[in-house]
């Protein structure tokens, strides 16, 4: 059984990239820092039986920053990287020095998917190798990465192997610290991203974010977290060294499987722990995971929706992709002058 540890979130100061070279600048930065501040947190903590570190997590955007990207000014295939690779070896290698498990985000290419990048969300372990990997769904036309469900098909024969959909789209890792699943940013507004993981298996959900404080996701967080009986670690972000007119940042937190707060961050450059105990959520939760479903009765999933397969090889348009969101219902109409 794991041992009692502790996770944590590392809230950083928001450097905006580029290109792939000022991604790796920024990952090497943050990354040069985690072994004293592991050392150091073992020597304040693990005397008290808070277990040793063996989970550090970073936010979302936390090596590119999204701003530019939304603004047409940072072209996503420039700063999107692969994974593994070269720009995000500096994490690996942290992890393997430090004996921890590192979770983290950034835009990612993949040479099955040209004129595509995606938002992934991975692992790291305590051997430097790769654990985890998946992709978050929707864009909300801001940052026009690609969805799994914009390409579904050539997805699921990319990467399905014989797994359903949701097992793909949403896997889960079984690691020594437990079972381990990551949901990235706004999907906690979707409950079924933290369902499916957790009917998956997942006993702790790892969410990088890079949003305002007080914007409500904190109920959202405890919500998830309780009724998936679930650890909930969220990463959020410290303020943007360039964009400062919009505070996406603070309020990084860990939250228990009954939903209770274990530890908040405030708005600032900072880090934040907590302890997770993976037995004892183990032993709360029974033979059963999950409450039962009556799929007979549920059937919103049903009804017009986004569809799958959205996208061809040609780069997202944000113009014509506007234009579909309005003819599905998606958003409103824009009027113009």
């Amino acid at each position: 059984m794991p041992q009692p540890y502790q996770v944590i979130c590392v809230q950083p100061a928001i450097h905006p990239a580029r290109d792939r070279k000022d991604v790796k600048a920024n990952v090497q930065r943050i990354a040069s820092v985690l072994e004293e501040m592991v050392f150091l947190q073992h020597r304040r903590q693990e005397t008290r039986g808070m277990g040793k570190v063996r989970l550090i997590a970073f936010p979302e955007y936390g090596f590119s920053d999204w701003r530019k990207l939304a603004r047409g000014l940072v072209n996503g295939l420039d700063v999107a990287v692969e994974i593994p690779g070269p720009e995000v070896e500096p994490l690996a290698i942290a992890a393997k020095q430090c004996g921890t498990y590192i979770a983290a985000q950034a835009l990612e290419i993949l040479p099955q998917f040209p004129n595509h990048y995606m938002n992934a969300a991975f692992i790291f372990g305590p051997n430097g190798d790769l654990v985890y990997k998946r992709h978050k769904l929707r864009h909300g036309l801001l940052t026009l990465y690609t969805s799994p469900n914009d390409i579904l098909d050539r997805y699921m024969a990319e990467f399905g192997n014989g797994r359903s959909v949701g097992e793909t789209v949403f896997p889960v890792a079984d690691t020594d610290i437990g079972r381990l699943g990551m949901c990235v940013c706004h999907e906690v507004r979707t409950p079924e991203v933290a369902r499916q993981l957790a009917s998956n298996g997942a006993e702790v959900i790892i969410r990088p974010t890079i949003e305002p404080d007080l914007a409500g996701r904190d109920v959202l967080d405890r919500a998830r977290a309780m009724e998936n009986k679930v650890y909930w670690v969220v990463s959020n972000a410290g303020h943007s060294v360039e964009d400062r007119t919009t505070g996406d940042s603070g309020s990084s937190r860990i939250i228990g499987f009954r939903g209770e707060v274990i530890a908040e961050s405030q708005v600032t450059d900072s880090t934040t722990w907590g302890t997770i105990d993976v037995d004892r959520l183990r032993a709360s939760r029974g033979p059963s995971r999950l409450p039962l479903y009556a799929p007979a009765v549920f059937d919103y999933h049903q009804r017009p929706s986004l569809p799958p397969n959205m996208l061809g090889d040609e780069p997202p348009d944000r113009a014509k992709l506007e234009a579909e969101y309005v003819r599905l219902g998606l958003i409103p109409a824009v009027a113009s002058n």
